[in-house]
């Protein structure tokens, strides 16, 4: 399930009301590089271009000598930066299609900052990188000696791992932010009848818990007798510390990366984008007739590809980077006779084949194995009215209300409080469109029973959602 919830991270969280903020302006995607030792190939950057001419943002590509805001600490490193703040992108950089969504998502809704608190750690501070190695040892596994502590087996593991590298360190606490690069190893002991013990392997990146980037399971990694598992161990810590240092150096699959000097200038993100200024898509209030006709009843509009997204999702901070969305939504909403939300209706749905986290793998591990779409194809959510008294909407007069609702997927509904806001757009006899923003939480394992990515509640354990879109009269 910690798979599968790990990759669900990147599915459910769209709507949020405080963590997300959305945004107002296309913005500049901002690539951090090393001339010097680029990492990053000329046709991969070139590739990250064309993604973002075509999310229409703008691309810059900047190098440390000029100068990097305080909290880039390894390059590549890509950024959306606009009026409303910045996102990293959390990924590897030859995986255009994440970019690409990384861009979508980040219009709507930037990044938070929050505490991620580790106990136990191997850490590797690199000039001005951090590098952390969670690690996962199971109980051994054939025929250890019967009298085995296992606990106290895991514990003298970690150590013996620990002394075999040189760089790695223990440490008792440490906070996983957005900078931090991580590697996942596992170890997996088995003990034959014979007394030899034989260790396999397996090491994830940090930006895809599917695949491994590393195993090695026949031969056995490391292998000897029994009695000699301290020293097995230190081997064993000392090859994998080897392998994660070769993928940081030399990775082909987008996982290398350079720490950042020390002596690097600090400099504002104004210094790189210096026009950070909001696009005014506001309607102006005395060009409106407050008296236009609205109809009762309404339809999402369809969107075109290429389009912003309608819905977004993440968890909350500081998991906010597991960030996807979906591509598509239809229904229908009546307004009630007083042209008010106060007792109106709708029922939205969401087909579970349009959820998208910019990775095939990862929507392959959601669509199918996690919301089951084979057996439960869409989600829905529905509302029954306001929570609190309304007025009747005017064009061109933003109307901020709670509604009631419940939300419904792999045949599970809970009920939900959704913050909306309702902008009636006028047309030249009507009001023939009503802009449509709103945010909600849902609770992923309360409700669903589905475990989060590795982190604190409740940030693992609540999904938000932010939500775009344009209803059109059907009258």
């Amino acid at each position: 399930m910690y798979i599968l919830g790990f990759v669900l991270t990147l599915f459910l969280s769209l709507f949020s009301d405080k963590e997300i903020h959305p945004t107002t302006q296309e913005g500049t995607l901002v690539l951090f590089t090393q001339k010097a030792d680029a990492v990053i190939t000329d046709i991969e950057t070139e590739a990250i271009r064309e993604v973002a001419e075509e999310s229409g943002v703008s691309f810059l590509v900047h190098d440390v000598s000029d100068g990097l805001p305080a909290n880039v600490s390894t390059t590549p490193s890509i950024y959306y930066i606009n009026d409303s703040g910045n996102s990293k992108y959390y990924g590897r950089y030859s995986n255009t299609k994440r970019i690409r969504n990384f861009i979508r998502t980040s219009k709507m809704a930037h990044q938070k900052d929050a505490e991620n608190i580790k106990d136990k750690l191997l850490v590797w501070t690199d000039k001005k990188a951090e590098i952390a190695a969670p690690i996962k040892i199971t109980e051994p596994a054939g025929h250890p000696p019967k009298d085995i502590n296992n606990q106290a087996f895991i514990n003298q593991t970690q150590a013996a791992i620990a002394e075999g590298m040189t760089d790695f360190k223990w440490v008792s606490n440490f906070n996983i932010n957005k900078n931090t690069r991580s590697f996942y190893f596992n170890i997996y002991p088995y003990v034959s009848e014979d007394k030899k013990l034989y260790i396999t392997t397996e090491i994830y990146s940090q930006f895809n818990c599917v695949k491994p980037t590393f195993q090695q399971f026949e031969p056995s990694f490391v292998q000897g007798n029994w009695k000699d598992r301290h020293e097995l161990f230190r081997e064993a810590g000392k090859k994998i510390e080897a392998e994660i240092k070769r993928q940081i150096q030399s990775s082909n699959q987008g996982d290398a990366f350079r720490p950042v000097p020390e002596n690097v200038k600090s400099i504002a993100w104004t210094d790189i984008v210096p026009n950070l200024a909001a696009n005014d898509a506001g309607l102006s209030a005395d060009k409106i007739n407050p008296d236009l006709p609205f109809g009762k009843k309404w339809k999402v509009k369809a969107r075109k590809q290429a389009e912003d997204p309608i819905l977004i999702f993440s968890f909350l901070p500081p998991l906010d980077h597991y960030a996807g969305e979906v591509t598509s939504l239809s229904g229908n909403m009546e307004l009630d006779e007083n042209n008010s939300m106060q007792k109106a209706t709708g029922k939205f749905k969401v087909k579970i084949s349009d959820v998208t986290m910019g990775s095939e793998d990862f929507d392959y591990e959601v669509q199918n194995k996690m919301l089951k779409m084979g057996m439960f194809p869409d989600a829905y959510f529905e509302f029954t009215g306001a929570a609190s008294d309304t007025r009747p909407l005017v064009a061109g007069q933003v109307e901020t209300l709670v509604m009631n609702g419940k939300f419904t997927m792999m045949n599970i509904e809970t009920p939900i409080k959704v913050d909306t806001r309702l902008t009636p757009i006028p047309g030249d006899k009507s009001v023939k469109k009503i802009q449509v923003n709103a945010s909600f939480r849902l609770p992923l394992f309360e409700v669903f029973k589905v475990y989060g990515p590795d982190g604190p509640s409740p940030a693992k354990d609540e999904l938000q959602f932010y939500l775009k879109f344009i209803l059109e009269s059907k009258e």
